[in-house]
């Protein structure tokens, strides 16, 4: 609240409200001038209520961009370290620039989800005392497990003395796997998650069954991967889901043919399993992040829409200066691509930003692009029907020409790559031929 606020509520003299307020340790001074706000800091549970926000540097270095305050009613205030008018796009609050009416909208990635954030809530939920389904989570609840297990977030940002001290003790990855014995390394781990309980250490987003892993090149450089591994070969589901890890893979190698930056990935099959091993693009070095944010993340910090495409989202983004119109392109481009290979979950999450000291931003690399249509059903059911393919508008062929060239070599390689009794090799070539034909009308 303002002075002003608090001394009509009170019935008493602004000069006495200031008084009271200059001399109180307790509540927090918000602002200058007529934009000052006077707020009472919330601990959580009863201790903190407020926690340093660290940014680590490509290099591994740990600066401290901010404090994070807590308040009632479920509000925080960031106070930013940023030198001059480095990420003040960053803080555009409602009542006052660095005030937030829930978590601030540039840390809920932070925020444990997907698979490893159930696994990760399953194991500490309980001690933590905040339950085992992070989907009910409170914003406090998902504050009490990011601050004691969140060393390893997507992007570059740590928050609290128990996360940076987790990251600062950890090592270098002495633990890396070496690139020769992944497969039985892979084995290992997925036989750990889904038959002992493990939990992996980061929590990063997505529910296809993942793990994080550091792979040690034979030159000594390191890779910072997230591993997604299907089920048993054994079992139907399972080699589906292998193709659908195969198809990752060829999507990626497609979009990369047409200039389109996607990230680096490979496959690796064992006996038991399919392995994707995708190559972080917020890892640098042996400890070095960078800064990333989902599409997710900043359509909602403007307020937008959440259930836009992503071509609309960046539209949204270009009108606002927060990115250009060529990474706008960019994303039609990948959005049609997926079209046209049948994915059906690009959902905002699925696409990023970086995070730059100043904008436009610009797009990350693409991931999680593959045929999801044709993922195993709950039912157990494994669907084989053919995409639709529309024609494009007149307006849409500048980026939709590229995306169809790529989407029918995706077809070609996936049918060659597929094993020969696979169910989805007719799919594969009926596809790849709609797609010509609706390129040569």
């Amino acid at each position: 609240m303002s002075a002003a606020d608090i001394a009509r509520a009170l019935g008493v003299s602004q000069p006495t409200v200031s008084r009271a307020l200059s001399a109180s340790s307790k509540v927090l001074h918000i602002g200058q001038t007529r934009r000052a706000r006077y707020a009472l800091p919330r601990p959580l549970d009863g201790e903190e209520s407020n926690w340093k926000l660290y940014q680590i540097d490509a290099s591994g270095q740990a600066q401290v961009a901010g404090t994070l305050h807590a308040l009632h009613q479920g509000e925080f205030y960031f106070e930013p370290n940023w030198e001059s008018d480095r990420y003040s796009y960053l803080l555009n609050g409602e009542d006052h620039p660095q005030l937030f009416p829930d978590l601030p909208w540039f840390l809920e990635d932070m925020r444990p989800q997907g698979y490893l954030g159930r696994l990760l809530a399953h194991a500490h939920g309980p001690a933590l005392g905040i339950g085992t389904k992070p989907e009910n989570w409170t914003v406090h609840e998902a504050l009490k497990a990011t601050l004691a297990h969140g060393d390893d977030t997507p992007g570059n940002f740590i928050l609290g003395g128990h996360a940076i001290d987790a990251f600062l003790e950890r090592p270098s990855p002495s633990d890396a796997i070496e690139e020769s014995e992944r497969a039985t390394r892979f084995d290992q781990i997925a036989h750990h998650i889904t038959e002992e309980g493990e939990v992996p250490n980061s929590s990063a987003g997505g529910e296809q069954p993942k793990f994080t892993a550091c792979i040690r090149r034979p030159d000594d450089s390191l890779l910072h991967a997230i591993v997604k591994f299907s089920g048993s070969l054994q079992t139907d589901a399972g080699r589906r889901w292998g193709d659908l890890l195969a198809a990752e893979a060829i999507a990626a190698e497609e979009l990369s043919r047409i200039g389109l930056p996607a990230a680096n990935s490979q496959l690796i099959q064992t006996e038991q399993r399919a392995y994707l091993e995708v190559e972080r693009f917020d890892r640098s070095g042996s400890r070095g992040r960078i800064g990333t944010l989902s599409l997710r993340s900043l359509i909602a910090g403007l307020g937008g829409e959440l259930e836009q495409s992503w071509s609309r989202s960046c539209q949204t983004l270009v009108r606002n200066g927060w990115l250009s119109q060529t990474d706008a392109d960019r994303a039609a481009t990948y959005e049609y691509f997926g079209h046209l290979i049948g994915n059906s979950d690009m959902h905002l999450g699925n696409l990023s930003v970086f995070l730059t000291p100043q904008l436009p931003l610009e797009l990350c690399p693409i991931y999680d692009m593959l045929p999801m249509r044709y993922a195993p059903q709950r039912s157990g059911d494994l669907p084989t029907k053919p995409i639709d393919v529309r024609p494009p508008r007149p307006e849409e062929l500048s980026q939709w020409q590229p995306a169809a060239q790529a989407a029918a070599r995706f077809w070609t390689q996936l049918t060659e790559a597929l094993p020969a009794n696979s169910n989805l090799r007719e799919s594969a070539q009926e596809n790849s031929r709609r797609i010509q034909d609706a390129s040569n009308p």
